[in-house]
């Protein structure tokens, strides 16, 4: 009886042991019986038989010599697996089918229409079913492998759930965040395809770029977004998603590569009309012109030398920014042909490790000297005469007025029109001094800065201390907010305490005032994703949102982002430390009807009632206190709803006496001079 006989014999009536055996010791299997073989990988539902027959197909193709053999394997097993995959539940059988998959396909161009469309829904499909991080590498790898064929890429695109795509960029896992960044990027580079992106898919991926995009990934995340900005729709959903003010926050990182993805991305939000001068902040705009100031201090011979592979880079990346001129309106792009030629100029600086030049020593808006006379410090925009020492020259002015320099722009416009910035590198060359050629260049970036950004000029004036301090503190946050994606636990739990400490600072109330949403919205995904981690980690995070809590616009953001839900959940846990700063956190969170409606509906009240008279004091307060806030915005729903929960307890009546929530009886100036005591 030959191995086909007993296979399908055996097989049909459930006999597993026998064909194991005939399996497991029978040496070469002919072609019939390997035909067979692909025909039990499609009906049956026995794990032990399928891995053993996907061993032996690919110990053929790994080993045998027999041509013949081989193309019955390879022929046979993408409709076989195509069938199979869907009842896999085993990793280890996922994983040896998908091998076998890839010894069959030799090159993907060759397959029919049909056979691409099944790859494409088998690997969809595994994507979906892969448990481990190594079985979802590989098939991410192959899917990479796979879409030099655009018909594959078409078919995958639209077989494939989008979830499965983001979830597998979310991860901690570096190889394969990268290699998934990689392969969505390459999904991404036809029109047709983009056109296939849901916005669902979008907003996933803005969660991880807010918890990713300062690591080593960075210049991968900006080249996989600059394929979603290159489409209006799913560019308006990124800048919805705060996804400018993650643009605006790289821009700090002083490392070239991802400054120059990250103008190019603005250029290309630009485009659309996505960007106005009132996204593009003061302290923006000027961190822009620092970059470009410290960029273009380089020595000009540098310059020179690199000119050859900045160009091969233009004819390369099919850049044409070079011939493009801003056009005069509103909407004008926010990074014009001058200053795209001066970072393409510089790009093969990317490869090294040495930092720009600090800012503070080549930049014109860098920090005056305290020591210095205010007026030593304002830098003429029309002329100056270049000094002995000091990249930037200085003049002795008193400080203008906003009508004086708004009178100076404009006969500057009209006598001496900026030197281009073409001629700057020749200048440098000539008998000029890179020191003179730098102020012409300082004079033109302020004048870009005004004028072409789409600025009102009544709006531009020199450089202030303080604007500087709190610019230097927003980039701490944002270098911080990174640390937060450290492997390291203690580091997570450090970069949490100095935000805090920075938001708790009586010194920094203007940045506590001016901190952005999207900056806060960036903090508290992080925070979200934080909060359940460690008793550490969950204590910090209170005490960092008792500073953010008490703001409007970040209110919404806080609950929107699940934050306050986990704090009242918190509240009604066993952690009494834990418990102890939740509350203290929702305590400036409580500052209106709509906010004490929302704690309400999260059922916080119940919570507090049982804590109202605990042995912990600081607990006791903070509950009383925050139950006080409630009573105080509250409405005829939650004073019932307060007077059930307060009735429960043994302590009811003292708990009333204390609160005294009736609408028409206000607070003590005692008690609110208690409740400020307690908030310090």
């Amino acid at each position: 009886m030959n191995v086909l006989y007993k296979l399908l014999h055996l097989t049909q009536n459930f006999h597993l042991n026998p064909i194991l055996y005939n399996l497991q010791h029978y040496s070469k299997l002919s072609v019939s019986d390997l035909k067979v073989c692909l025909e039990i990988l499609s009906f049956s539902t026995s794990e032990n038989v399928l891995q053993l027959i996907l061993k032996q197909l690919l110990s053929i193709l790994e080993e045998e010599e027999d041509n013949e053999s081989i193309k019955v394997v390879r022929e046979g097993s993408l409709n076989a697996i195509m069938l199979l995959t869907g009842k896999i539940k085993n990793s280890n059988l996922l994983l040896d089918s998908l091998k076998l998959l890839e010894y069959s396909i030799i090159d993907v161009l060759k397959l029919s229409e049909l056979q691409t469309d099944s790859l494409a829904k088998v690997l969809s499909l595994g994507l979906g079913i892969a448990d481990t991080d190594d079985i979802r590498l590989f098939i991410v790898r192959l899917i990479l492998k796979y879409t030099t064929s655009e018909l594959f890429a078409n078919e995958f695109m639209k077989s494939c759930n989008q979830q499965s795509i983001a979830s597998i960029i979310d991860t901690r896992n570096v190889p394969l965040r990268k290699t998934s960044i990689q392969t969505v990027q390459k999904l991404l580079d036809s029109s047709y395809r983009r056109e296939l992106v849901s916005h669902n898919l979008v907003s996933i991926l803005m969660k991880s770029f807010g918890h990713y995009c300062y690591g080593e990934t960075s210049v991968e995340w900006l080249l996989l977004f600059s394929k979603f900005t290159a489409k209006e729709e799913l560019a308006r959903e990124f800048v919805r998603r705060g996804g400018l003010r993650v643009l605006l926050s790289m821009l700090k990182i002083k490392h070239l590569n991802i400054t120059f993805q990250s103008i190019l991305m603005l250029n290309n939000l630009a485009k659309f009309g996505l960007i106005q001068s009132k996204d593009f902040s003061k302290s923006s705009r000027q961190q822009l012109i620092n970059f470009l100031v410290s960029v273009c201090a380089k020595e000009s011979k540098d310059i020179q030398a690199t000119k050859p592979s900045v160009e091969g880079t233009i004819k390369e990346k099919g850049l044409n920014i070079l011939e493009t001129k801003p056009k005069k309106t509103s909407m004008t792009p926010l990074v014009t042909t001058n200053i795209v030629r001066e970072i393409l100029r510089e790009e093969s600086y990317s490869s090294s490790s040495e930092s720009l030049p600090t800012l503070a020593k080549q930049s014109a808006f860098a920090e005056p000297n305290k020591t210095e006379k205010q007026s030593e410090s304002a830098i003429n925009l029309q002329s100056a005469k270049p000094v002995e020492e000091g990249i930037l020259a200085k003049t002795e002015l008193s400080k203008p007025d906003k009508k004086q320099t708004k009178a100076k722009l404009k006969s500057a416009k009209k006598s001496k029109p900026p030197i281009p910035l073409k001629k700057l590198s020749e200048m440098a060359k000539s008998s000029m001094s890179l020191k003179q050629s730098m102020f012409s260049l300082n004079n033109k970036l302020s004048e870009m800065s005004v004028h072409h950004l789409g600025l009102e000029e009544e709006n531009f004036e020199t450089s202030d201390p303080k604007i500087q301090i709190d610019e230097e503190l927003q980039s701490l946050i944002i270098s911080l907010i990174g640390s937060m994606n450290s492997e390291n636990l203690m580091s997570r739990i450090d970069a949490i305490q100095q935000l805090q400490r920075i938001l708790s600072s009586s010194g920094n109330s203007k940045l506590k005032k001016d901190i952005s949403v999207s900056l806060c919205k960036i903090l508290c995904e992080h925070l979200a994703v934080r909060l359940n981690e460690d008793i550490r980690v969950a204590i910090q995070t209170c005490k960092m949102l008792f500073y953010l809590s008490g703001k409007a616009p970040m209110q919404q953001v806080l609950m929107e982002c699940g934050i306050i839900r986990k704090l009242v959940e918190i509240i009604g846990g066993y952690n009494l430390i834990c418990i102890e700063h939740a509350i203290w956190a929702l305590i400036p969170y409580c500052n209106s009807a709509r906010r004490a409606k929302e704690l309400s509906e999260l059922d916080a009240i119940p919570k507090l009632a049982v804590l109202i008279n605990s042995g912990i004091e600081n607990i006791r307060v903070y509950c009383q206190t925050l139950l006080k806030k409630i009573a105080q915005y509250g409405d005829a729903h939650i004073y019932k709803e307060m007077d059930c929960a307060l009735m429960e307890n043994p302590w009811a009546v003292v708990s009333k006496k204390w609160i005294d929530y009736s609408p028409f009886s206000p607070y003590s100036k005692k008690d609110q001079m208690k409740f400020e005591s307690y908030i310090k």
